[in-house]
Parts: structure tokens; C-alpha cells; sequence
């Protein structure tokens, strides 16, 4: 099986975007359907779950930790919590969610980065001699990723591999990094990784992007490699260290591509009409100007 290689190509990575040589700027997948896909309704939920965990980290677990007796360093954890005002220890506790989002986001970070090391050590032989450091608080995770791959027979083609694609029929594209291509039980697979709490609406969209973009390239040739036939997710639960592989044939495949399509059309639509709209304000706002330097001059300015 040959691995899938970028030919001759440098993608530069901005903030939200990825600058494409001869093309520009295009916007990440990610940013595309976080646009127009509204996840806030379970978010609201679990927001609130949070703000409980809260007042359970800042006030039971002092005690949790001391086996529920008022030790002099559980009452100090406690006293120094109860010196805030009650308003303030409101508003942080409304705000905890922030604090274990980024928490989350920096767990499937570090899973994500082990894992690529895991597979590039085997794409290129060296899975033996080079040993990797899995922290504690990412175990479960890295061991479900291990689990789930050494009850399949998986041929790692690529990893973390940066794509790119124009909507067909439009000036308009995105790009994103696809966490790898490989042929997992005899059939050539674009898989993304993750560690949220399920598979979400807003997945086979974004791995379907990637997939498309992978046999663009390829078929234009800047990448040389076998074309995916299919697209997964692999899910590796942070709690229970247990995977979840959720997988669509083609026709399924296309069909989420179609859908983010779409919506990328509409993405690029949008930010047309706020750029039009903001050069249309800036043109108001130096006509002011222009017309208020006239008028303290008392007559046309002379050019």
C-alpha cells in the first residue's frame, strides 16, 4: 500500500484560514460550519451542569480529598473560597464552562498529537523503537485509540494531512487538515478523530469536506496517493476510554459533501455582503469628513 504524499505543494496556516499559493485565502471547514450549524441548545445544558461542578470542585473536594474532615489545609481551601464576594463567586461560577471547555479542547489537543506520533512511528517502521509518554489524564482516550485499533486491520496512509478545494462552479473554497487516510479493514477510509462526548450533525460534514478535497488533489495531482472511498469518525470517549467508529460508504459520503457545500457557498455569500457593507459604511463615513473639511473651509478645497 503506497502512503498518500503531497507533491511540491506549501500551504501557509492563518488563524482561520490556510493561504493557498495562486488561490489565497481559504477558510477552515471548521470555521465554515461553526457558522451555521448552532450547537448551543446542548451546550446551554451542559453550561449548567458545570456551573454545579463549580461549587462541587471548590467546596466538596476539599473535603473529598481530606476524607470529608476539616483538616487546617481543607479549611484553608475553603476559607480562601468563602473571602470572595457572593457576587463574584456567581459570575464564576456562570463563567466555569469556559474553564472546562478549554480543558477539553487541551485534552483532545495532546490525544490527537500522541496519536500522530503513534502513527507516523508505524508508517515509517520505527513503532519499536521509539517510545511514546501518554500523561495520565489522556489515557483513556489514547488506550481506546489503541483499543480499537489492534481489533482492526488498519494501514495508516496519511497523517495529519493539510487539503484544500474549490466548490465546483464557484469562486469560492476551503481547506482543513484531515487527521489521516487509512485503509481500515480493506476499504481506503478519511478519519477524523475526536474526543466529544458523541458523534454531532456537524462531523460527517467536516470529514466529508476533507475527504473531497483529499481525491481533488489527488486527481489534479498534487497529491499521489489511492482515493477514498469512504469516511469515518472515530470517537474516543474521554470518560470511559471506549471507541466508538462510526463509518459512511460513498454515496453517504458525497451526500454529507453536497450538504457542506453548500453551506460553504453561503459562508463566503455572506462574508461578500459584510465586506460590501463595511466599504460601503467607510465610504459614508470619509464623505462626512470630506464634507465637514468643506465646510470649515468655507469653500471647495482646491486640488
Amino acid at each position: 500500500m503506497t502512503n498518500i504524499k503531497l507533491i511540491e505543494y506549501k500551504l501557509n496556516e492563518a488563524e482561520d484560514a490556510y493561504v493557498i499559493p495562486s488561490i489565497g485565502e481559504l477558510p477552515r471547514s471548521t470555521v465554515i460550519l461553526g457558522k451555521h450549524i448552532d450547537k448551543s441548545e446542548p451546550l446551554k445544558w451542559w453550561a449548567s451542569g458545570v456551573a454545579l461542578e463549580f461549587v462541587t470542585d471548590n467546596l466538596i473536594k476539599p473535603l473529598i480529598e481530606h476524607d470529608f474532615k476539616v483538616t487546617d489545609e481543607a479549611k484553608r481551601a475553603l476559607e480562601e473560597f468563602a473571602k470572595e464576594k457572593p457576587t463574584e463567586i456567581f459570575k464564576r461560577a456562570k463563567a466555569y464552562h469556559k474553564e472546562k471547555s478549554k480543558e477539553a479542547m487541551d485534552i483532545g489537543s495532546r490525544v490527537h498529537k500522541v496519536i500522530e506520533r503513534i502513527i507516523k512511528a508505524m508508517m515509517s517502521g520505527s513503532e519499536g523503537e521509539e517510545t511514546v509518554s501518554i500523561p495520565d489524564d489522556i489515557k483513556l482516550p489514547v488506550n481506546a485509540f489503541l483499543e480499537w485499533w489492534n481489533k482492526n486491520d488498519v494501514d495508516p496512509l496519511a497523517s495529519e494531512l493539510t487539503v484544500w478545494a474549490m466548490v465546483d462552479g464557484t469562486p469560492f473554497g476551503y481547506a482543513g487538515t484531515l487527521d489521516g487516510v487509512w485503509n481500515v479493514n480493506g476499504m481506503v477510509t478519511t478519519v477524523d478523530i475526536k474526543t466529544s462526548a458523541g458523534v454531532y450533525e456537524d462531523h460527517p460534514l467536516q470529514v466529508a469536506s476533507y475527504d473531497h478535497a483529499l481525491n481533488e488533489m489527488i486527481m489534479n495531482g498534487l497529491l499521489e496517493g489511492e482515493k477514498s472511498e469512504a469516511t469515518a469518525i472515530l470517537r474516543l470517549d474521554k470518560e470511559t476510554g471506549m471507541p466508538e467508529y462510526v463509518a459512511w460508504n460513498r454515496e453517504q459520503a458525497d451526500l454529507h459533501y453536497l450538504i457542506f457545500s453548500q453551506l460553504c457557498v453561503a459562508y463566503h455569500l455572506i462574508a461578500k455582503s459584510k465586506d460590501n457593507e463595511r466599504e460601503a459604511k467607510l465610504k459614508v463615513k470619509l464623505k462626512e469628513r470630506m464634507d465637514k473639511k468643506i465646510k470649515a473651509w468655507g469653500k471647495p478645497i482646491p486640488f
